[in-house]
């Protein structure tokens, strides 16, 4: 599970992410990245040298509250292991958009295409 330190949870700063981030795809996964700048706002407290990441799953692509629950976990996982595994860039806030091919990914397939959108992002140093 993905650590509550790496989570971006107000709805504002998901809705600036989508409006100032940059939007990268992926088969199952899109993901929006926002490096933090000036335009951040400074009563969150966030620095430099953060990385958080919210999980969104569309009601389009899976009706059900439990299996769109089930979806977030497998990616906040992937999630947490990518950061844990490889040297991630800091100073981003991002938002990981669940694609319906996503529902019969494992998380090792999940995790492998987060890998190549933070390297065609350039998080991955």
């Amino acid at each position: 599970m993905l650590m509550q330190a790496n989570r971006l949870k107000k709805k504002t700063d998901i809705e600036r992410v989508f409006t100032h981030g940059t939007f990268f795809r992926a088969k199952g996964v899109n993901v929006v990245l926002w490096k933090k700048g000036h335009l951040l706002q400074p009563e969150r407290g966030y620095t430099a040298d953060d990385l958080k990441f919210a999980v969104v799953v569309p009601k389009k692509y899976e009706k059900s509250a439990v299996r769109r629950n089930i979806l977030k976990r497998r990616v906040r996982e992937a999630l947490r292991l990518l950061i844990k595994e490889q040297n991630c860039a800091t100073g981003v806030l991002g938002v990981a958009m669940v694609q319906a091919s996503a529902k019969e990914m494992t998380v090792v397939q999940i995790k492998e295409a987060l890998t190549q959108l933070f390297k065609k992002a350039k998080l991955i140093v």
